[in-house]
């Protein structure tokens, strides 16, 4: 069987790469979430209210707090590492807040060709049951007439959970799965009115930091997975 990706990004990827083609760089996009337009200096300030009023995609409460915080991101330019054997180091993560252009791949000879469409997941969906067919689509064609398209670097300062994330993804082991394990415990406690946004990033800095080696086994997992839950939530005051 083939594996065939749902998730908006790595479908738009699989459908760019169907010619063939060398590729030097994938590149995934990202709304920036909810937060993407509040200043620095109030970051620390926002509740769950703030966090869960998302610009593009109606989510559940832990991917949309993910998505507030890139962590989200991270995870997906793992999904995209994985699934199309594309090096970390040439997966690029753009911010793009019309949601339109999904993602992009750049091939050896510099060439990019991008997958766009309105931001509806029936599309997605739809690609990857009919694969390798197409059929009509009840999502609403683009009007190229009245697009305008920006796009921009992620700001570290405003998403330190990115690079930290990518980082623990790319080592493997012991530190992705105290990444993975932290973010749950620190996005439920701020969900919960526990701990504060800026808290999140805290938590699950000072978590992964405590954790390093590979994993062996699917116990072995299991034990650090548990351990990093346990030393997250000691965390929390």
């Amino acid at each position: 069987g083939e594996l065939l990706p749902v998730d908006s990004e790595h479908e738009a990827i699989h459908q760019c790469l169907q010619g063939g083609r060398e590729i030097d760089k994938l590149i995934l996009t990202c709304s920036g979430g909810a937060l993407r337009d509040i200043p620095l200096e109030q970051l620390d300030f926002v509740n769950l209210s703030d966090v869960l009023r998302h610009p593009t995609w109606d989510m559940g409460v832990k991917i949309t707090i993910d998505c507030a915080t890139m962590v989200n991101k991270a995870l997906e330019v793992a999904e995209a590492h994985y699934l199309f054997g594309v090096p970390f180091d040439r997966i690029e993560v753009v911010m793009h807040p019309e949601s339109i252009v999904h993602s992009m791949v750049r091939f050896a000879d510099g060439s990019v060709l991008a997958q766009m469409a309105n931001p509806d997941m029936r599309l997605p969906i739809q690609y990857a049951l009919l694969y390798p067919h197409a059929c009509k689509s009840p999502v609403k064609p683009l009007d190229f007439a009245g697009l305008s398209l920006h796009f921009d670097r992620p700001d570290p300062a405003r998403y330190p959970l990115f690079d930290l994330g990518v980082d623990c993804l790319k080592a493997g082991g012991r530190k992705a799965v105290a990444f993975v394990a932290s973010d749950e415990i620190a996005t439920k406690a701020f969900a919960d009115g526990s701990i504060g946004y800026g808290d999140i990033h805290t938590i699950i800095k000072e978590t992964v930091s405590h954790f390093d080696g590979e994993i062996s086994s699917i116990e072995e997992l299991e034990d650090v997975y548990r351990s990093a839950l346990d030393m997250a939530g000691g965390l929390i005051k």
